[in-house]
């Protein structure tokens, strides 16, 4: 409750072998980020994919998966812990179990898609929040990164 109101907050969970646990575009991120720095996935590849389905609202799995081919490797405790410590110099929360395993093409998607909607539910593009352009922003700075090794995660 806040100035006497209810204020809900939807969340994304998922499930996976032990793991039951809400995923943040935080977690997108970091997956994302893995999958080109220590799955060899290729930036501009992928960067087509997560643009179209940012305007259709869907995307081809199948697609994704011929043409952004990697190597399926899990987060490493290392890349968990610089996520940990940037977010507690922010004063930020982390879930870091959001990111104990890669996540399948279908299931980062599927997430990216339902984390985009929840972004507008919580933060309304009509009341000049930025809603889903805030974190496909987001996705796409971190692919970015790939362009110019001058900058940082």
């Amino acid at each position: 409750m806040k100035n006497k109101k209810i204020i809900y907050d939807y969340r994304v969970d998922i499930e996976k072998e032990d793991l039951k646990t809400a995923l943040s575009h935080n977690n997108i991120i970091l997956d994302i980020y893995n999958k080109m720095s220590k799955g060899g996935m290729n930036h501009k590849v992928f960067q087509k994919h997560l643009v179209q389905s940012s305007i259709d609202g869907d995307f081809n799995i199948d697609e994704v998966t011929k043409e952004c081919s990697y190597h399926s490797v899990n987060p490493t405790i290392e890349l968990v812990d610089y996520f940990d410590k940037v977010h507690k110099k922010l004063n930020k929360d982390f879930n870091r179990k959001g990111n104990r395993y890669d996540l399948t093409f279908e299931e980062l998607f599927h997430s990216i898609l339902y984390i985009s909607v929840q972004e507008d539910i919580n933060y309304p593009i009509s009341e000049n929040f930025e809603g889903r352009k805030m974190c496909f922003t987001r996705y796409i700075e971190t692919l970015f990164l790939f362009e110019d090794n001058r900058k940082s995660l």
